[in-house]
């Protein structure tokens, strides 16, 4: 019998992207109102101001985090050490961005992005990936709202959450094409919305927050399983690297970041190298 949620923090205004620092601690973006904000012991909240739409949130080194700002249409860099933040990139191909939602690294060093154009209807959203050089192209096109992405287990699969398709996808990433060739689909998810932000355990389980219909699906070597939440609106996913607290997920209905016990470990996610942080460090 699934655990019932662990309540870790309230008061959020619609949390998305939680992720663990390099010391094990958790932090999450609040988009609705420009939040960065670092959980803290009893549900503490240390909130840093970044303005715009903050969503995905990818690590960098050495405190630094990489995330999507969907009202500025702009890849940006937050420094948790001063609070700062500043632009990373704002075009691909050579156009404006168009909503970029999530983020990874790729072991190569790749920044690869969702832009979901606020696709509801049409496909006419994107996966984007930046590249150390500072230059940004479109990996992938035709897609109705791409949303969370995340990497398997050998770096070379890529999954994407094509929410109102409500499905997941699976695809072969090139690194050096910084090309995404779409392969097959993981699992269909309810609506009305559909599957947002993306997680893997190191069994190579595929996890998802399913916006609108209140519950984590997940892949397993018998089926998908459905793990029902409080609120019917979770936004993305992530494992506790140590362990202690499982399954993290953000719910922007309720405002909360909480947890489900699991025993598997998370994947580990791949860092931004220092030397793509040190060429976009000039600003």
């Amino acid at each position: 019998m699934t655990q019932a949620p662990r309540l870790l923090a309230k008061g959020l205004q619609f949390p998305e992207a939680p992720i663990f620092d390099t010391n094990g601690q958790l932090w999450c973006a609040e988009l609705e109102n420009g939040c960065i904000t670092r959980i803290g012991e009893n549900g503490r909240l240390d909130r840093y101001e970044v303005g715009g739409r903050p969503s995905g949130i990818a690590l960098g080194c050495d405190g630094y985090f990489w995330y999507c700002d969907a009202h500025r249409n702009q890849i940006r860099v937050f420094c948790s050490k001063s609070g700062d933040s500043w632009a990373a990139a704002g075009s691909a191909d050579g156009r404006d961005l168009d909503a970029p939602n999530d983020l990874a690294f790729d072991s190569f060093g790749n920044l690869v992005f969702s832009c979901h154009n606020q696709a509801r209807e049409l496909a006419t959203g994107y996966i984007a990936v930046l590249r150390p050089s500072g230059e940004c192209s479109k990996a992938a096109t035709s897609l109705q709202f791409p949303n969370g992405i995340a990497f398997g287990l050998d770096g070379k699969v890529l999954f994407v959450a094509e929410t109102y398709k409500q499905r997941v996808l699976r695809g072969q990433w090139h690194d050096v094409t910084g090309c995404w060739q779409l392969s097959g689909e993981v699992m269909q998810t309810p609506g009305p919305n559909g599957p947002d932000g993306l997680a893997l355990d190191t069994l190579g389980n595929v996890y998802t927050a399913v916006y609108g219909a209140g519950c984590i699906m997940a892949t397993t070597p018998d089926g998908v399983t459905k793990i029902p939440v409080d609120g019917r609106c979770p936004t993305n996913c992530a494992f506790d690297p140590a362990g202690e607290l499982g399954l993290v997920f953000t719910e922007a209905e309720t405002g909360t970041v909480a947890s489900i016990f699991q025993t598997t470990r998370g994947l580990p996610l791949h860092l931004a190298r220092k030397n793509f942080w040190g060429r976009h460090a000039a600003t």
